[in-house]
């Protein structure tokens, strides 16, 4: 049997380099940007769940396995799913002295759990061959990383891997929900030459994930800041299904991935610990495919390769001029900048003071080529942090009272305070 024969109705992505992808998804963190996470926090979740998909007998597990390994994974800890029952993850009541308890049965979580201190991988393998009333109770262990009254540590890492369904010993198709909870990748059938590397034990280069999380969290705050002004202007020229589209039931794109906001979320921390990694632009579509689907895939890619952000810093260095033909591009910069000086204001507030006077500026030119629209987030995020008033410098004050009289003017609402 040939890959190229159809084993699936929807191949899942095929990724450019697949080890590298693994390596990256285990090197990104999962923020909360409404608690004010960072990827410093020890709480932070690393490792969005990643399917890989293919196969049989083709080294997907053993691949897995060893790049963890030689990625500096201490403990990789194997699931066979098939074998499972739903105690396993939802775990089983115990009496105790101070009433009920649901123990987490699961050996490769109880592992997890008691060695706290050391990188962890749990790898469901076989992971379609959970009958859909066990795939109810993977949910929540998957996205939860609950067993039980358990909670696995944050850096307990996620992996999966399974035959396509018509394929496997007993798999079953994903439901839409269960299929959501996860990326899917297809896993490329090695050439002869990768066996022959594997037999003589040559080691599979990856990323070494003590020193990825130390770049990641080293460059986080200058890259994630660009990711969302890529994301801010893609939403502006994109139809709410890019960013939610379940498909029926009936579909066969419902097992696989398709677009939500959870999948979207993890499709941007990836992008953004790419970026923090020096890792292509390759590979971060195929974050965005994997978790999002092909179109969004497809979106995303047209959207970057036209944005081409300018530097913040440069920006305000060197002046900057809205673009009045692509009106994404201009807000995409807006937002860009708006976050710099903001955050720049946690660390030196006098300095984002003066340079916030050039931000409002920026605004001022936007509402003077009859772009204002654009301006009421960007003017709200200043405004709310006192970047305009309160103690800035009497030029940024000056400047920022005056946008705001046009914003009222031009009947322009601020859309937050913070």
């Amino acid at each position: 049997m040939s890959e190229e024969d159809n084993v699936l109705e929807v191949k899942p992505i095929t990724p450019t380099n697949w080890p590298l992808m693994l390596a990256a998804t285990m090197s990104t963190p999962l923020i909360d940007p409404q608690a004010g996470q960072h990827p410093r926090d020890p709480e932070v979740i690393w490792c969005p769940p990643l399917n890989s998909i293919g196969l049989s007998g083709i080294g997907k597990s053993h691949r897995i396995k060893w790049i963890a390994r030689n990625c500096g994974i201490n403990g990789v800890h194997t699931v066979l799913t098939s074998t499972k029952q739903p105690a396993s993850f939802e775990g089983a009541c115990v009496p105790t002295a101070n009433g009920i308890v649901v123990e987490c049965i699961l050996p490769a979580a109880r592992k997890c759990i008691q060695l706290a201190h050391q990188s962890n991988l749990i790898f469901f393998d076989e992971i379609n061959g959970a009958t859909p009333r066990t795939q109810g109770a993977c949910m929540s262990a998957l996205n939860d990383r609950q067993f039980g009254d358990h909670v696995i540590p944050p850096k307990t890492r996620m992996l999966a891997a399974m035959n396509p369904a018509k394929y496997s010993a007993g798999g079953f198709t994903f439901t839409a929900p269960m299929a959501n909870r996860m990326g899917h990748v297809w896993y490329p059938t090695p050439p002869k030459a990768g066996w022959i590397n594997w037999m003589n034990g040559l080691v599979e280069q990856a990323l070494n994930l003590q020193n990825a999380e130390q770049l990641v969290i080293k460059n986080w705050d200058d890259q994630f800041r660009t990711v969302k002004a890529l994301m801010t202007g893609f939403e502006r020229r994109s139809e709410q299904k890019v960013f939610v589209c379940q498909p029926e039931p009936d579909d066969p794109e419902s097992g696989q991935a398709w677009p939500s906001y959870r999948t979207w979320w993890w499709a941007l921390c990836a992008i953004t610990a790419c970026r923090c990694l020096d890792i292509g632009l390759d590979t971060q579509l195929d974050f965005v495919g994997a978790y999002a689907g092909r179109s969004a895939q497809s979106l995303w890619g047209a959207w970057v390769n036209e944005a081409r952000l300018p530097d913040p810093a440069k920006m305000l260095s060197d002046g900057w001029k809205p673009d009045n033909i692509n009106i994404d591009v201009t807000y995409a910069c807006l937002n860009n900048v708006t976050d710099y000086v903001v955050n720049m204001a946690k660390t030196n507030r006098q300095q984002a003071g003066q340079e916030a006077g050039k931000v409002w500026g920026f605004l001022e030119s936007v509402i003077g080529v009859g772009q204002g629209d654009l301006t009421a987030n960007c003017a709200a995020r200043l405004h709310g942090n006192q970047l305009g008033r309160h103690g800035t410098p009497a030029d940024t004050e000056q400047i920022a009272s005056r946008v705001l009289e046009l914003m009222t003017e031009k009947k322009l609402t601020l859309l937050a305070t913070a």
